[in-house]
């Protein structure tokens, strides 16, 4: 998704691979320099508003302009209208991993449209490893989503600061906010404002086959220090037994090992300061030291044969089959 933005800035001509190599921190220095920014070449909160907003200038510019910016505030709330003469189309934006979370949206779509006649509900799923990138190419477009799917946090922070987040809390004080918890509502509230609804939550976490960890002598007590878990991928790898599954086509599997060890090590103020335009960002010592530790992890050779060529849904089930001791995935693997 970066690199995508720092494309359409003029500012990068590479490859669109999330590799964050020399190239990718030039292009990110450069675009820094041309918008007065410290041109560090790291990403940080300053930057990636930058560079959201600028996209978002020159997709909504021209003829499209002010109806794609209409249509962009729509959202969920058009509904209270009531239905008119002319059908009104909603679009959504959906990230689904599987036929499951296809029907349950679809469903509701189909609810949607018997409870309020004149109007149609028309639903764009994409994968979850691009859904990210198909939707600035669908905000850009004449007709961008009405309503769309989001991390919350700094994604949702990304698309609020480009006027593509429509401000909520109205609706939400109305009554519908008591229906979540309030934590679950932090990833989507900034400066007091509700700009997001949770869909769902989830749950990521390492792991573990029990008889596989007997079989090659680890206790699950070791797995709580960083040195007993490595010890134990070694005790696995000696087994014959392959001690992590991951879907390495999927890149978000290696940014939950990445970020779950950062967390670990600086907790959470240090995402917040690196986020907020910290002295040091994204190269502050947690992150570094996590980045040591996920080497330490790749030497020892953690993962299955070929795991870059298999997606997230690969891996779980080499896991669910008994094929690898540990993953770490989230609480949908449950339906597996």
């Amino acid at each position: 998704g970066v690199q995508m933005l720092l494309s359409a800035s003029g500012n990068y001509s590479g490859a669109i691979d999330a590799s964050f190599g020399p190239r990718t921190r030039g292009a990110i220095a450069a675009f820094q320099k041309s918008a007065g920014l410290a041109d560090s070449g790291y990403l940080n909160r300053a930057t990636l508003q930058g560079l959201t907003n600028q996209y978002a200038r020159k997709a909504l510019s021209g003829k499209t302009h002010a109806s794609a910016r209409a249509a962009v505030h729509l959202v969920a709330a058009v509904a209270s209208r009531g239905p008119g003469a002319r059908p009104i189309t909603l679009r959504v934006a959906a990230m689904s991993r599987n036929d499951q979370v296809h029907a349950f949206w679809n469903n509701l779509a189909q609810d949607f449209e018997a409870a309020h006649p004149g109007y149609r509900v028309e639903i764009t799923h994409q994968p979850d490893y691009e859904y990210k990138e198909r939707l600035l190419s669908m905000l850009g477009s004449p007709t961008p989503p009405d309503i769309m799917h989001t991390w919350g946090g700094g994604h949702l922070e990304a698309l609020r600061v480009a006027g593509f987040a429509r401000d909520l809390t109205k609706e939400m004080s109305d009554g519908w906010a008591m229906e979540f918890r309030p934590g679950v509502l932090q990833s989507f509230t900034q400066d007091g404002r509700i700009y997001g609804v949770p869909s769902s939550v989830e749950l990521v976490s390492l792991w573990t086959n029990k008889a596989l960890l007997e079989k090659a002598g680890v206790k699950r007590e070791q797995l709580a220090t960083w040195d007993g878990f490595l010890r134990a991928v070694r005790q696995l790898r000696s087994a014959g037994i392959i001690p992590i599954a991951i879907g390495g086509r999927d890149r978000w599997q290696f940014q939950f090992l990445y970020g779950m060890l950062a967390e670990q090590i600086g907790g959470r103020d240090a995402f917040a300061k690196a986020y907020a335009g910290g002295s040091d960002g994204f190269i502050a010592q947690p992150f570094v030291v996590a980045g040591d530790r996920l080497r330490q992890l790749a030497d020892l050779d953690p993962f299955q044969p070929d795991f870059l060529s298999v997606g997230e849904g690969d891996a779980g089930m080499l896991f669910s089959k008994g094929k690898a001791a540990m993953i770490v995935t989230g609480n949908w693997r449950l339906n597996t």
